[in-house]
């Protein structure tokens, strides 16, 4: 019968919340003993945060997540603990809308979901949080506009190449945003610019989320490499 170790990281944590600095460094330490063969990592979080601290769980477990190794969460379950497990994905996508809200880059919030979450989870939430965030910044930006709509013709770029997209729109909507999302990511003056056009928020919906695979997906890989 083949044994698997896992390491437990508490008393790493320990010597550096008695130092009172980061060293040493549970993530470090995580990550040598997976590069040398452990099957996977385990902490105790106790309510004093005496050993490992909240930080330290959500960081071991995104790197477990990351590098496909077994993460034990031992003992302990208060409120708090079972809520860093089931509130992340939540906090996430509201963190993320947002961010879409305030003009923070979108794609930023792609690469910190394959960090945090890792490769599987980190790629479904950076493309759900993607789309529920422009779908949410369209709607709040329809309601900013329609009374100037009414009264003014629709905003048209200057570009020729958006615009020539920008005049397709009518008759195919779906197919022209998406192309639109592929070239221009989640920008917020393009979510602006269509909020202010007669298309429908389910075809801006549908057309976002063709578009954003790409740029997703990029972002995505691009940051499993760093």
């Amino acid at each position: 019968m083949a044994i698997s170790l896992s390491v437990n990281l508490n008393k790493v944590a320990l010597l550096r919340n008695s130092r009172g600095s980061t060293n040493p460094s549970p993530k470090v330490a995580g990550q040598t003993c997976l590069d040398n063969g452990a099957y996977g990592l385990t902490l105790h979080w106790r309510a004093d945060n005496r050993h490992t601290r909240a930080e330290d769980v959500r960081v071991l477990r995104a790197l477990c997540d990351q590098r496909g190794a077994e993460f034990n969460l031992e003992g302990d379950d208060r409120e708090e603990l079972i809520a860093l497990g089931w509130l992340a994905q939540p906090i996430f996508l509201l963190a993320f809308v947002a961010g879409e809200l305030l003009h923070l880059p979108g794609l930023l919030f792609v690469a910190v979901a394959r960090v945090v979450f890792g490769p599987t989870a980190g790629l479904a939430l950076g493309y759900v949080g993607a789309v529920f965030a422009i779908g949410v910044a369209f709607a709040v930006s329809r309601q900013l506009v329609s009374a100037a709509r009414a009264t003014r013709e629709p905003w048209r770029p200057r570009w020729v190449f958006a615009r020539r997209a920008f005049e397709k729109l009518e008759a195919r909507p779906v197919r022209t945003i998406a192309l639109l999302r592929v070239v221009f990511g989640l920008a917020p003056p393009l979510t602006y610019a269509l909020a202010a056009t007669p298309v429908r928020a389910r075809e801006h919906l549908l057309g976002c989320a063709i578009g954003l695979v790409v740029p997703v997906a990029l972002v995505h890989c691009v940051s499993g490499l760093l």
